[in-house]
């Protein structure tokens, strides 16, 4: 019994600790030192605001230990990373960095109507929102969100120097969007790492997140132009971030330079030149 107890002091004292200090890597292969600034853009009605994303507590659930991130739970297991559901109580997959072309992922959202006891985001796999009839009576619609599919995989290069393994999700009828293996959503309009469906209203003059840079264990990974940083008024804030329009980058492989060419940020290395997407420039 009192060996018992001691096992479930140590473990609690552990929770404790990771909750104070980085993540273990072990649980956390790809959470671990991550860490993205995000610029909420708006035009005319309020100013742009920047903030730094990253893990920053751990909490066991049902025996098993999740990262907190913003208002959701994460975790990692067999290359995926798994977002929990209070309503459902289980996993959802956010991301997967095992699909091929073809497969498909579960778009989620987030429900503020049918569950406000509830002390987090309420994760759920469809869109609710409200409607009224001619009475003004209000009923609580609740749609399918459906799933997204993978329609190319390719990889990416990024200023640490490494190529990424990249999915495009999307429809036939739209672009989609890129997830980076470890990295999350990148592009113009990816700045959440937790992309879900939100069912507020939101100010007509409000553009998206965007994404102003990546970085892990103090490694900058990406970052946008500085000319569209001065455009949006904001700023790096992840450890490893850079300022300067012309510098060499510090990584495992030698001779990457980061230049300013026509207000695009560029990446060289040896004989090619990449965009910040980590796309040759031919």
């Amino acid at each position: 019994m009192k060996r018992a107890l001691l096992l479930v002091f140590c473990a609690l004292m552990s929770v404790q600790m990771f909750s104070q200090n980085d993540l273990p890597n072990e649980l956390f292969p790809t959470l671990a030192g991550l860490q993205r600034t995000v610029c909420s853009e708006y035009v005319d009605c309020k100013e742009n605001k920047t903030y730094l994303m990253h893990a920053d507590e751990i909490k066991e659930i049902n025996g098993k230990l999740y990262a907190k991130y913003g208002g959701v739970f994460l975790r990692e297991e067999n290359s995926k990373v798994l977002i929990y559901s209070f309503p459902y109580e289980k996993d959802f997959v956010l991301y997967d960095w095992t699909l091929e072309i073809g497969d498909s992922l579960q778009n989620l959202g987030i429900d503020p109507y049918s569950f406000p006891e509830l002390q987090y985001t309420a994760v759920v796999d469809y869109v609710a929102y409200e409607e009224y009839d001619e009475f003004g009576n209000r009923t609580i619609v609740k749609k399918p969100l459906g799933k997204k599919r993978v329609k190319d995989i390719s990889t990416m290069r990024f200023l640490d120097g490494h190529e990424y393994k990249a999915w495009l999700f999307g429809y036939d009828w739209e672009i989609g969007d890129y997830y980076v293996e470890g990295i999350g959503n990148v592009g113009k309009y990816a700045g959440e790492y937790v992309k879900l469906a939100h069912p507020f209203d939101v100010p007509t003059c409000y553009y998206g997140e965007r994404l102003v840079c990546v970085s892990r264990d103090g490694v900058l990974i990406y970052q946008m132009d500085d000319a569209e940083m001065d455009s949006l008024n904001t700023e790096c804030l992840c450890d490893g971030g850079v300022g300067s329009t012309v510098e060499i980058i510090d990584s495992p492989i030698n001779s990457f330079y980061k230049t300013l060419h026509e207000g695009q940020l560029w990446i060289q290395h040896e004989d090619k030149t990449y965009n910040v997407m980590g796309m040759e420039v031919k």
